[in-house]
């Protein structure tokens, strides 16, 4: 059939609309961008694919096929290649890999204390070795001679080695590292659940008659013992947490010295974000105290004691009271025993002293009375109603054989 020029006109634009699409018209533009100074390279490419292999017809087709499988093979043997380069690198090198990583991601405590725990205890037997050629045999004999060469509690040689199952997790996860040696061989060490030391209200009245004498360390354990706030929540307190119309106050940040250096951090955890009521009486002597601080700016921290100042005051009013030495921290213990035994659930507990999960707070559970007597007199009134002692004469329960 002959063809006029019309219809081929036509057909040509047809033909035309048909395969040369949207792609067409945004990919070569889209290549020349990214070709850098390889741009003729890429031309010829494109070139070579898009307009001279389809002229061949079926031919072209296969040729382009087969090309573009080689490619596909070069590339995936280059990155298994790359890979495997990778892990062959040395274990202290990828732990400064995994540091690197870790500055923006932690605390710059936490961050401390990783590096104190790779560089004196791990990098130290595990440094020369290659990362992908560390089994869990290895992590044994690591985990036996790091337990003979120092005499650490078991908690500690725990978060040892979850320090070095977090690297090796890292390494799997964005790294491609086959599996964790580390999981694989298990643990060593056991967290210790040791005697929890705390003061009575009475033993805590006693020792703050000592501190009277100092305003700023009495009232800095007034707030650690009836508030239960941690020491850096504490050190890290401004004029403006405090809202005494309301009687509140604000948790919302942490001290720290770093290298000699004040440093002030978001709180330990999400929970620790809070908002505390205090008791008229703190409130009253808070108020009464920030009032007489004439050069003392909101923003400016309360108290400027040292971590170091506050033990040897706990030392001072121990020795002239005789109550027994607890740590700072046990003051936290003591709130939440106090508000054990004042009947508060580990639910309100876990929310006024910032626990994460109320898991933390079972960790006080011995301290909660035992109320099993309660829970069966309590079935008994819901079983027999408001009488639970003896039943009227005549009432007895009769069954049928």
């Amino acid at each position: 059939m002959k063809l006029n020029k019309k219809n081929m006109v036509v057909i040509r634009f047809m033909l035309f609309s048909l395969f040369f699409g949207a792609g067409n018209l945004i990919f070569p533009p889209f290549l020349g961008q990214n070709a850098g100074e390889h741009t003729f390279t890429a031309m010829a490419g494109f070139l070579l694919t898009a307009v001279v292999l389809p002229v061949f017809g079926d031919g072209g087709a296969i040729l382009l096929a087969a090309i573009f499988t080689l490619a596909c093979l070069t590339t995936c043997v280059g990155l298994i290649n790359s890979i495997s380069q990778f892990f062959s690198i040395l274990f202290k090198n990828f732990v400064e890999i995994y540091l690197e990583s870790m500055e923006h991601r932690i605390k710059e405590n936490a961050l401390m204390t990783k590096q104190n725990i790779f560089y004196h205890h791990i990098v130290p037997y595990l440094g020369e070795m290659k990362l992908d050629e560390i089994t869990p045999k290895d992590i044994i004999h690591w985990q036996d001679q790091v337990m003979k060469d120092n005499n650490y509690k078991q908690t500690y040689l725990k978060t040892i080695h979850n320090q070095l199952s977090a690297l090796f997790n890292y390494a799997v996860r964005f790294y491609g590292l086959k599996n964790n040696p580390a999981r694989l061989a298990g643990n060593m060490g056991i967290e210790e659940v040791g005697e929890m030391k705390f003061w009575t209200k009475e033993e805590y009245l006693t020792f703050s008659r000592s501190m009277m004498n100092k305003e700023e360390s009495y009232h800095a354990f007034e707030i650690l013992y009836w508030c239960g706030i941690r020491l850096g929540e504490l050190l890290a307190l401004t004029a403006e947490d405090f809202d005494f119309e309301k009687k509140t106050l604000r948790i919302n940040k942490s001290y720290q010295h770093i290298k000699g250096k004040d440093v002030i951090t978001t709180p330990k955890t999400r929970k620790s974000n809070r908002v505390l009521t205090l008791p008229d009486f703190l409130a009253e002597e808070m108020q009464d105290y920030i009032s007489r601080l004439p050069y003392l700016k909101v923003d400016d921290r309360i108290f400027t004691i040292t971590k170091s100042g506050l033990h040897h005051e706990i030392d001072r009013g121990c020795r002239e009271t005789g109550v027994k030495r607890i740590r700072i921290h046990d003051l936290r213990h003591s709130h939440v025993s106090m508000l054990i035994e004042m009947g508060f659930s580990a639910v309100d507990i876990a929310n006024r002293v910032g626990h994460e999960s109320v898991k933390v707070t079972y960790r006080y559970a011995h301290m909660f009375p035992n109320k099993d007597l309660m829970i069966a007199k309590k079935l008994n009134i819901s079983r027999n109603g408001e009488k639970d002692e003896q039943e009227e004469p005549g009432s007895e329960r009769t069954f049928e054989k």
